[in-house]
C-alpha cells in the first residue's frame, strides 16, 4: 500500500478519526491546564518575592534589622527586584511557548472537525439560527495555513495569551518599581 493509499484509508476511517479527535481534545485540555498551572506558579513566585522584598525594605528603612545583618538585608533588598524582572521575562517566554503548543493543538482539532464533518451545515429546531453543529465562536476563519492562524492569534487582543502577557509585563513593572524603591531607601539610609 502506498503512502497516498494509507493516507486515504485513514481519512476514510471515521472511527479512527473520531478516536484521534477525542485524543486531541484531551490533549487540548491538558495544554490549557498546563498554561494555567504555569500562570499560578509564576504568580505565587512573584508574590513571594514581592513580599520578601517589601518586608525587607521596610525593615531596612526603619533600621530595625536586629535579627540579620544590615548588609545581608541590603543584598536581599537589592537582588530580589532584579530577580523578579528576570522571572517575569522567563515566565513570558514560557507562556509564549506553551500558548504556541495550545494553538497547534487547536489547529489539529479544527482540521479534524472539518474532516469529520462537524462544520457541515445542519438544520435543527433546538437552535434554528445555528448553521453548524459547533457554535459559531468555534469557527476559525479562513486562513491559508496553520502558521497564519497561529500568528494572528498571537497578535489578537483580548485572548488568554494577551491577558497573561499583560500579567508578566506587570510583574516586570513591579520589579522596576521595587528597584527604584530600593535605590531610594538605600540612598536615605546612607545619609
Amino acid at each position: 500500500m502506498t503512502k497516498q493509499e494509507q493516507h486515504s484509508s485513514i481519512l476514510g476511517d471515521k472511527d479512527r478519526l473520531t478516536a484521534f479527535y477525542l485524543e486531541v481534545l484531551t490533549n487540548l485540555r491538558y495544554v490549557v491546564d498546563k498554561i494555567w498551572a504555569s500562570a499560578r506558579f509564576f504568580a505565587t513566585l512573584v508574590s513571594a518575592l514581592v513580599s520578601v522584598s517589601v518586608g525587607s525594605a521596610i525593615v531596612l528603612a526603619k533600621g530595625e534589622a536586629w535579627l540579620v545583618s544590615r548588609a545581608l538585608l541590603g543584598a536581599v533588598v537589592s537582588v530580589i527586584p532584579i530577580l523578579l524582572i528576570g522571572i517575569a521575562v522567563i515566565g513570558f517566554l514560557n507562556l509564549k511557548r506553551e500558548y504556541r503548543r495550545y494553538l497547534e493543538v487547536v489547529v489539529v482539532a479544527a482540521k479534524l472537525q472539518e474532516v469529520l464533518g462537524l462544520n457541515e451545515p445542519i438544520e435543527t429546531t433546538r437552535f434554528p439560527k445555528d448553521k453548524t453543529l459547533l457554535p459559531s465562536r468555534y469557527s476559525r476563519g479562513n486562513y491559508v495555513s496553520s502558521e497564519e492562524f497561529v500568528d494572528s492569534e498571537f497578535r489578537r487582543r483580548g485572548n488568554l495569551y494577551w491577558y497573561l502577557k499583560l500579567r508578566h509585563g506587570t510583574y516586570a513593572v513591579i520589579g522596576l518599581l521595587l528597584v527604584a524603591a530600593v535605590w531610594t531607601i538605600v540612598g536615605r539610609s546612607a545619609c
